[in-house]
């Protein structure tokens, strides 16, 4: 991978903007709302009030939980990671919940902006300087106002043009990751696995002996961690260069399997190269490896939404967008692909998508999950409607072909046979959206045509 260009990829501005445009037609993380547990029979269910369980049948549970924005199923389908977040209006209460490294280093840019600010630089300056220096998100630096609000009160009185009024209304998200017992229609939580992120945390990826949770905490600036999934401790940062969103583990849980960028993005309109990328972070004895054993497997163009799966005999499929250079605009790449790389067998990489079959299936394959027994993929795109591919012949079948406004919930499978996904009506219809299952025979059976606006609220709303 040291002979491949390093970082930003240069086009002509009109052929770079195309290309970027097709990696990054889905924006920002999207996550599942509908969780199937691995034996079926539970769904976790994510509202923007919080969560519920539902049974196979669709009986919903009460609001379980509020403030959860992701969940994941540990593999003996008893136990939930739950991602939750919590919005505080004191330092106080923000720095309890921060590790003593995050704490000492937002007290450090505290310092660096107040020193800015006695050197005359304004207010909004300072922070915008901050910001981009370090790469912060917009949280973070609501972390260092509050923390200057709060711990340096009296300093800020002979700073000029302090924003008073916004500065007593903030307030700062700090989010965890933590485990859940789960019995329909109950909940019991658990402890905390990894908390005090002042960055929003992505969809967790238990590791398949269910030991461990994968997750990417950021949205403009990621790093990617693990941390065991039975007691709280200190997670492994794995990777703290910009990675994608969804990792996966192979099936001996021993490494990841991820995209990383090389060297730091450029604008949205410019291209960044990146790496598939495996590393080994459980060892020999079970235990997380605080030296991580890194493989480079194939290079591609960097797209934080791409997307990377595991086969239980080895494959890796991940999607990308296939660019041969030189290239002019007029024969530029219009439609991602599908890839597989089988590293114990071949040297090569293969495409999975025929032509055939791709004018069936959305420009960009970034939404896409393997059913249970590997033989299909559910497909989506960004106006929520939904395909499923059978990986042996090619073959596409229209599963969801309404335009939704946009894509509520990425699609999960129940069973091997059965998919579960957000129902759209025909245009016009004034029936409203719905969570669906479809079997293998093409029969659609709605499950919440009875749930209550508080599980509707952000996920079956048109």
């Amino acid at each position: 991978m040291e002979l491949i260009a390093k970082q930003v990829c240069v086009l002509p501005h009109r052929l770079n903007c195309y290309i970027s445009c097709l990696a990054l037609v889905l924006t920002g993380c999207l996550e599942k709302r509908v969780v199937w547990s691995p034996d079926g029979k539970i769904a976790a269910v994510i509202s923007d009030e919080g969560l519920f369980l539902c049974d196979d049948q669709g009986a919903l549970s009460p609001l379980l939980v509020e403030h959860v924005s992701a969940a994941s199923w540990l593999p003996a389908s008893k136990e939930l990671i739950l991602v939750q977040h919590e919005d505080l209006q004191e330092w106080s209460s923000v720095e309890k919940q921060l590790t003593r490294s995050s704490r000492d280093q937002i007290r450090a840019w505290a310092t660096q902006v107040m020193g800015s600010l006695r050197g005359g630089v304004a207010w909004e300056e300072a922070f915008a300087t901050l910001k981009k220096q370090h790469q912060l998100e917009d949280n973070e630096v609501k972390g260092v106002q509050l923390c200057l609000r709060d711990t340096r009160a009296e300093d800020l009185k002979a700073i000029d043009k302090v924003p008073h009024d916004a500065l007593n209304k903030l307030d700062v998200t700090v989010v965890s990751v933590r485990r859940a017992a789960a019995d329909h229609p109950r909940l019991k939580l658990g402890p905390t696995l990894a908390g005090g992120f002042l960055r929003p945390i992505q969809q967790p990826r238990p590791s398949p002996d269910g030991r461990f949770v994968a997750f990417v905490a950021g949205q403009d600036r990621t790093e990617l961690y693990v941390a065991p999934s039975g007691d709280a401790a200190t997670p492994l940062r794995v990777d703290e260069r910009q990675t994608s969103f969804y990792p996966d583990w192979t099936s001996d849980s021993r490494s990841l399997l991820y995209v990383r960028a090389m060297g730091q993005p450029g604008q949205e309109d410019e291209l960044t190269l990146g790496i598939l990328t495996r590393r080994q972070v459980q060892d020999e004895q079970g235990t997380l490896s605080r030296a991580p054993k890194t493989e480079d497997l194939a290079g591609l163009l960097f797209d934080p939404m791409a997307r990377v799966r595991c086969f239980k005999d080895g494959r890796i499929m991940f999607s990308s967008t296939e660019l041969c250079l030189p290239v002019t605009e007029k024969d530029a790449p219009r439609r991602q692909q599908l890839f597989v790389l089988d590293p114990a067998r071949q040297a090569t990489i293969g495409r999975l998508i025929p032509n055939s079959a791709s004018g069936g299936l959305p420009d960009s394959l970034n939404v896409f999950e393997v059913s249970p027994d590997e033989k299909h993929l559910a497909v989506a795109d960004d106006k929520g409607r939904v395909s499923l591919f059978t990986i042996a012949t090619a073959e596409v079948t229209k599963v969801q072909p309404n335009e939704g406004g946009s894509l509520k919930t990425i699609p999960d499978w129940k069973f091997p046979d059965e998919l579960c996904f957000v129902n759209v009506p025909e245009a016009g219809s004034a029936k409203e959206l719905e969570v669906a299952i479809r079997s293998a025979s093409g029969t659609i059976r709605l499950l919440s045509e009875n749930w209550p606006a508080e599980a509707r609220k952000g996920l079956l709303e048109k």
